[in-house]
């Protein structure tokens, strides 16, 4: 069966197309590792002056909790399975 030039082009945009559509679905490219925590803390001490926690992403499968210290200012990252971040998490959801 001889493939026609028509059929090709027509297969190849057809192609083009759904790759196109799946990527804009997505709004982003899985790269495994790209956490904006590479190390957690287990607990911290001292005053908290602010919390963010970011959910499950494409690009982090873990949830991500950062606090910051008053004392200091910096931001510390927690282990969401630690008692402090499990209580902060529920905390958060409230």
């Amino acid at each position: 069966m001889p493939l026609n030039l028509q059929t090709v082009c027509q297969f190849t945009l057809l192609s083009l197309c759904c790759l196109l559509t799946a990527v804009r679905k997505t709004d982003s490219t899985y790269v495994p590792g790209r956490c904006l925590c590479p190390k957690s803390e287990t607990g911290v001490r001292g005053k908290l002056t602010d919390l963010k926690i970011y959910p499950k992403s494409a690009t982090c499968s873990n949830i991500t909790v950062i606090v910051t210290l008053k004392r200091n200012n910096v931001n510390v990252c927690l282990n969401p399975e630690a008692a402090l971040g499990k209580q902060l998490i529920r905390c958060w959801n409230r």
